[in-house]
């Protein structure tokens, strides 16, 4: 079995999202924390820890399009989410400016690095696909999730 290679942006990237964040801190979600770690918030920014936050923020989010997508529209296989200009379709970007707090105005440089790095990542981790459902399309440039099976399991009773 082959380990699995959660996706995290660059340290660039992380600072481009923590340089388009709100400037009231409470406003902003919290990125001191992912569903392994967290650090005090009393304590300095954690560039690891932020970059680690991210990642979570993007595929979760990313998995939730594909449910919502299924959701409205039944046997669809999959969902675009980074097209081919290497930007987010609107869903995952409006998404994402709430879920990390960032200042749309500020957004444009920071997301476009993140959905480049998405880009990469789903076509060189086998556990992009494997694990989560994203799959980079070298033809067309774009990042699309698949689906998730939401038909109901029932077995036929004896």
């Amino acid at each position: 079995m082959r380990s699995m290679k959660a996706f995290t942006p660059s340290q660039g990237v992380a600072e481009q999202v923590v340089k388009s964040r709100k400037d009231d801190v409470w406003a902003a979600p919290q990125l001191n924390f992912t569903s392994r770690r967290h650090a005090p918030s009393t304590t300095a920014w954690n560039l690891e820890l932020i970059q680690e936050a991210i990642g979570e923020r993007l595929i979760g989010l990313v998995g939730t399009v594909a449910r919502r997508a299924v959701t409205k529209k039944p046997g669809l296989n999959k969902v675009l989410v980074v097209t081919r200009a290497r930007t987010f379709v609107s869903e995952v970007e409006q998404g994402l400016v709430t879920r990390l707090g960032l200042t749309p105005e500020k957004a444009s440089v920071a997301l476009s690095g993140l959905a480049g790095e998405l880009y990469t990542w789903a076509l060189e981790e086998p556990s992009a696909r494997e694990y989560f459902g994203i799959e980079a399309d070298k033809a067309t440039l774009e990042v699309f999730v698949r689906c998730p099976n939401l038909a109901p399991r029932v077995e036929s009773l004896p």
